[in-house]
């Protein structure tokens, strides 16, 4: 063996939702860990929810790193797999994984959108912050208060940095998975941190 080989790996260059749909094509392609997998996604989004995040916070357009993200949650958790053998076949057991709840739960809040009326987008991110809203079903505590630290932290700031009635924050159409990204970078000072 050559030791100055480098294994073959994929990489994938991508911005926006372009290659959202070929993550798990990609997923299947590294299968079982002998092929790195690496995505190179531009910060430059400047997309309704991060442009809104960008006038009146700063920092990086996430929305393409956060959809990104989202789609590289797995659905299932290989340790909930179950092996079922065919009846009706040779024996070549079949592997069957189910949908992790907390897991499903996660990428669905991380991809909801608030609605498009700026009231109800307001009311909708209150009820999210103050976890009321049933977005919240199927994420574990701990998870949830993490997140909603973050959330509450994001929500400090936008509140903090209003100057009614020139500058105040649209909540109309924003991704609760931009907002969550942003806190965290506020949080913790750092993009690469988060």
């Amino acid at each position: 063996m050559n030791p100055t080989a480098v294994d073959p790996g994929i990489v994938v260059i991508s911005g926006g939702s372009a290659a959202n749909n070929l993550v798990g094509v990609f997923r299947d392609l590294v299968g079982d860990g002998r092929c790195p997998l690496s995505y190179v996604i531009p910060i430059s989004d400047n997309g309704g929810s991060s442009s809104e995040l960008i006038r009146v916070l700063g920092g990086p357009g996430i929305g393409d790193l956060r959809s990104r993200l989202v789609r590289l949650i797995p659905e299932s958790d290989p340790q909930d797999q179950a092996i079922i053998e065919e009846e009706d076949e040779a024996p070549s057991p079949t592997t069957i994984t189910s949908p992790n709840p907390t897991r499903s739960a996660l990428k669905r809040f991380f991809n909801h959108r608030l609605p498009a009326c700026p009231d109800a987008a307001r009311l909708e991110w209150l009820d999210i912050v103050e976890s009321r809203h049933p977005l919240w079903t199927n994420i574990p505590s701990p998870k949830k208060e993490l997140i909603r630290s973050f959330l509450n932290h994001v929500n400090f700031e936008i509140v903090k940095r209003a100057r009614p009635p020139s500058s105040v924050f649209s909540f109309q159409s924003a991704s609760v998975g931009n907002l969550f990204l942003t806190g965290a970078r506020l949080f913790t000072g750092s993009f690469e941190t988060t």
